[in-house]
């Protein structure tokens, strides 16, 4: 009984919280994104539009994506490939938390997975393979999600990656 107690407890304040740090949270991703805004558009303006994206992704989505969209964008027109990727990712991360489109969720991943492994960047494509992982949980697809997982984490312990 001590135990669900506790349980509950942490569901209760993990409810309370949320809304708390969510209202405070935008303030200062605003000022961010209006720095952003400032920066000449090169490779540096896209890591920062695409870190900003992910901030915002889990408080106020389409924000996030009109973010993403824009390092996706400026990533592309400057021949970018990991911003490319990072952009695909953030996006494919929005549509999770949208929960309204798994598939375009997908479709973003696996894109973002694809030139991770083309570039070589084995940490993020364990972190693009365990989101699809999370989305195909998502979905009901538990196989899929258990095999996006497996690699990731044969991936992650390969490169001893602890995150």
């Amino acid at each position: 009984m001590k135990k669900i107690k506790g349980v509950i407890f942490f569901i209760f304040m993990g409810l309370m919280i949320k809304p708390i740090m969510g209202a405070a949270l935008p303030v200062n991703l605003d000022s961010l994104k209006m720095e952003v805004r400032k920066l000449p558009n090169d490779t540096l303006k896209v890591i920062e539009l695409a870190k900003l994206s992910y901030k915002y992704s889990k408080n106020q989505v389409d924000t996030s994506i009109i973010l993403g969209m824009e390092a996706l964008e400026l990533s592309r027109k400057l021949v970018y490939q990991f911003g490319e990727a990072y952009s695909l990712f953030t996006l494919g991360i929005d549509h999770l938390y949208l929960g309204e489109d798994y598939n375009k969720s997908i479709e973003y991943l696996k894109e973002s997975y694809q030139i991770f492994s083309l570039i070589k960047n084995d940490p993020y494509k364990a972190r693009a393979l365990n989101s699809m992982g999370n989305v195909y949980r998502e979905k009901g697809n538990f196989d899929k999600a258990i095999e996006n997982y497996t690699i990731s984490l044969d991936i992650s312990k390969r490169i001893q990656d602890t995150i």
